[in-house]
């Protein structure tokens, strides 16, 4: 945008602009280059080692770029080695997967480049196939079949969206922001909630005294951040810690079957976890003292996980080099079949398909950009956010869009288009924002 028309009364000088464009890029270089010391699991395949094993398809990972609790979809991923005979067996049956995966991302971690993070992932034998989604994991246990596969990716959805049902509350109480509150409210009608993977500490109270009420939100909020909790609608989470233990809070107040779960002094404070009874915080309300409780109460738990081993491969080297010129050709061949089946998609499915893409890669749902309006834009009628996008970005000043999905009867959606320095703040649901242009190779988790 810096090589844009400006008008000409804004800078009398030539120097004055030159030294301006400048001064506006380096800034920019800098601004890059400490965006870029920072860890992102956001680079798409890019950031993991594309072997040729599997075909593009299936998304490379590693543990610069692996989805977490923060991911937003339910993914199937494969730990494999291309050293055992036994990944070789099923890999078309994966591709076919992947091939008809619906809404599931399919994805996979080559364990013979990516040795430490396969151990740290417990990953005993290869191939391992989990379920993830927003930090829950299930292990696949079936034959490795496009059928068990479809089968298990199914089961896996519904289990996970189950679970997140049991978390809804309408009683929210103390912890009714969600760009503030890393506490979870809870209801007594689907106590406890799920204490898999990992447990909870639990804080019961009543309302009405205003010193105590701040106390046990500000107390329990700075528990849960330091475990690895983030309010709901919190954008920035690139600081975000691994989560070892969920925080929630029940409001006794009108939820009153409190007694039934055996609390009868407010606030109590418990922790649970999967197999054991709960056991209760002792101490008043302090967040120091909380935090070694709760410390005490992780170390506690029995060591179920069996030592970190290495994978080790059960072919000649010969074989291997053999094994993997197959698998690569393969995969060569199953994206000459992609590419021919998109190369036949013509006019309207072409440009749709190229948006679907796009809005895949750096589009977020859900929020809208803060200021919404660039100054002297207004709102625009597009086909779409991609038509949006484009719009923002033939647009000097422009830093990021919100797009309003067209509503039944209506000829197009709703653009804005917001200043550079605009942020993202939580929206509706029929609305998403993006930059001016998506960074290339960017998938998101």
């Amino acid at each position: 945008w810096l090589k844009s028309s400006w008008p000409t009364a804004f800078f009398p000088r030539g120097r004055v602009f030159v030294a301006m464009r400048v001064s506006l890029l380096a800034a920019a270089v800098l601004l890059g280059a400490e965006a870029g010391k920072k860890k992102s699991t956001k680079g798409g395949s890019k950031s993991c080692a594309h072997t040729g094993f599997y075909s593009k398809k299936i998304v490379p990972l590693c543990e610069a770029h692996f989805p977490d609790d923060a991911s937003k979809h339910l993914w199937l991923v494969q730990f494999y080695h291309t050293g055992i005979q036994k990944v070789y067996d099923q890999r078309e049956e994966y591709e076919k997967f992947a091939r008809n995966s619906g809404d599931a991302k399919v994805g996979a971690v080559d364990c013979a480049q990516n040795v430490e993070f396969c151990a740290k992932q417990g990953i005993r034998e290869a191939p391992t196939t989990r379920a993830i989604s927003r930090g829950r994991v299930r292990d696949f246990a079936g034959e490795h079949t496009f059928e068990h596969f479809e089968a298990f990716a199914a089961e896996s959805a519904k289990r996970f969206k189950e679970m997140e049902e049991a978390l809804k509350c309408n009683e929210k109480g103390l912890f009714s922001d969600a760009l503030k509150d890393a506490t979870v409210p809870l209801c007594t009608k689907s106590f406890p909630p799920p204490l898999e993977p990992v447990p909870w500490v639990v804080g019961f109270y009543e309302t009405g005294d205003h010193n105590k009420d701040k106390t046990i939100r500000k107390t329990l909020n700075r528990v849960a951040e330091k475990y690895g909790n983030l309010p709901p609608k919190k954008i920035e989470a690139s600081s975000k810690k691994p989560l070892k233990m969920r925080v929630g809070a029940v409001d006794c107040t009108k939820q009153t079957d409190c007694e039934s779960l055996g609390i009868t002094t407010f606030p109590t404070i418990r922790f649970y976890r999967s197999g054991a009874e709960p056991t209760t915080f002792d101490s008043f309300v302090d967040k120091d003292e909380l935090k070694q409780w709760a410390d005490a109460q992780l170390k506690s738990i029995p060591e179920e996980t069996p030592p970190p081993v290495e994978l080790k491969a059960d072919m000649s080297e010969d074989e291997q080099k053999a094994k993997q010129a197959e698998a690569q050709e393969a995969s060569e061949g199953e994206a000459g079949e992609d590419a021919g089946r998109d190369a036949g998609d013509a006019g309207e499915k072409t440009k749709e398909a190229k948006s679907t893409k796009s809005e895949a890669s750096c589009f977020t749902k859900g929020t809208e950009m803060d200021p919404l309006n660039l100054e002297g834009q207004a709102r625009s009628d597009e086909a779409d956010a991609a038509s949006c996008q484009k719009r923002c970005a033939e647009t000097a000043g422009c830093g990021g869009f919100s797009f309003w999905d067209k509503k039944p009867g209506e000829p197009a959606g709703g653009c804005h288009i917001a200043p550079e320095g605009a942020k993202p703040k939580p929206a509706g649901a029929d609305v998403r924002t993006g930059p001016p242009v998506c960074p290339e190779g960017k998938t998101e988790l």
